[in-house]
């Protein structure tokens, strides 16, 4: 059974994140010893930075990234200052409609999904993915607290989600036990993560799947809690989700800036990485969430599930990935026309940008400037305290 669930505008506004959340970071204002300025300073180095031209100055980047956490990296660079001290004029032109607007060619750079791209290649839209932004998983089945086991679920009022969450559910109904078929569920439709959000507060719907910070925040308020996280592996293979998408018009006339916003992409995961605690205060300010809000999902992407966040592209997994969808039973009209035109990964994936930027290695930087300080497996506490004692020198 498949129904819209409308929230109106004023319910919004009078129980919405803001009233929600309480007490609210606005965290632009620089705190602890070093300025955002100094942080870019550090990460970049030695790095001698060849002075772009005078077109490519002038030219404003239009930057789309799409509501959810996986793209924290776009914040960071933006808020930070990472795209100013690179010499690159960016304007982030909104985050919705960024399939359509990057299609179009309005947009010439977006942080969205992996099938995003891929269905804009099919559909002949001059599309690439230029690199690597996050591995999988961070993807949630938040649950009322009155619903205790995956079998509660069945018949509930849920919100299984649109095409981001298709596979996703399909993995975590299939490793909790349950059917994923829709029928089984009162499942209504509801686009935006915020919405779902609050329709589980006003006790409108049993269940949504969501990426942070909601699947954080209802756990911090006490709305509901996480009764599932989305694999970050298939078929023993690290899955693949979100990327750095580029228009190949823009790449093409401008290669300098494509070029330095990828350095710009790679200097942001760094930042997060070596500076979690002012990457979430940015992650507070941008979503509107507490700070401990903003912590909780940090943690999620740089430790508790993994180094998730990283640059380190794998045409092999993006393949692995897409053929999932087909052992899912899922997206089966992407994976029959790709077989169809005889199309893998390789067709659109372009990392000829990236690889001029003498990126540093991943698991490299992991392991010498980050397991040092943050080693996997911290807990929350242990991670926030980090984080803290290393903001405030």
């Amino acid at each position: 059974m498949l129904k819209r669930l409308i929230l109106s505008a004023t319910m919004m506004v009078a129980i919405g994140i803001l009233a929600a959340c309480g007490n609210l970071d606005t965290g632009p204002a620089e705190t602890g010893q070093m300025t955002d300025s100094e942080r870019i300073a550090y990460i970049l180095g030695d790095r001698v930075l060849e002075p772009i031209s005078q077109r490519a100055r002038d030219r404003v980047v239009q930057l789309g990234y799409l509501n959810c956490d996986h793209m924290i990296a776009a914040p960071v660079a933006y808020q930070s200052g990472i795209y100013e001290a690179l010499g690159i004029n960016v304007a982030v032109t909104g985050h919705t409609g960024v399939p359509e607007n990057m299609a179009a060619g309005n947009m010439d750079v977006a942080y969205v999904l992996y099938n995003i791209a891929i269905r804009g290649y099919l559909a002949g839209s001059p599309l690439f993915i230029s690199a690597q932004n996050h591995t999988g998983g961070s993807v949630y089945l938040v649950v009322a607290n009155h619903i205790q086991t995956p079998q509660d679920l069945i018949g509930a009022t849920v919100v299984l989600g649109g095409d981001r969450d298709v596979l996703k559910w399909a993995e975590i109904a299939r490793r909790m036990g349950i059917p994923a078929d829709e029928s089984y569920y009162n499942n209504v439709i509801i686009a935006s993560d915020a919405a779902r959000y609050q329709a589980l507060y006003l006790g409108e719907i049993d269940a949504f799947m969501t990426c942070d910070p909601f699947g954080s925040l209802a756990t911090y308020n006490g709305t509901g809690w996480i009764m599932a996280t989305a694999s970050t592996m298939f078929d023993g293979m690290m899955g693949t989700c979100c990327k750095v998408v580029m228009h190949y018009d823009f790449a093409n006339e401008y290669p300098e800036l494509a070029e330095r916003m990828l350095l710009a992409h790679v200097t942001s995961i760094q930042f997060l990485y070596l500076f979690p605690y002012r990457a979430a205060e940015i992650f507070a300010h941008r979503f509107e969430m507490p700070m401990e809000v903003a912590l909780m999902s940090i943690h999620k992407k740089l430790n508790g599930e993994g180094r998730t966040i990283t640059w380190d592209m794998s045409v092999e997994r993006l393949q692995n990935q897409i053929y999932a969808n087909d052992r899912f039973d899922v997206r089966i009209e992407m994976t029959e026309e790709l077989d169809m035109r005889g199309l893998t990964a390789d067709h659109f994936v372009d990392l000829s940008f990236f690889n001029r930027i003498d990126a540093p290695d991943f698991d490299t930087f992991i392991r010498e400037r980050v397991d040092p300080i943050f080693p996997l497996g911290m807990s929350l506490d242990e991670f926030t305290e980090a984080a803290r004692a290393r903001h405030e020198g």
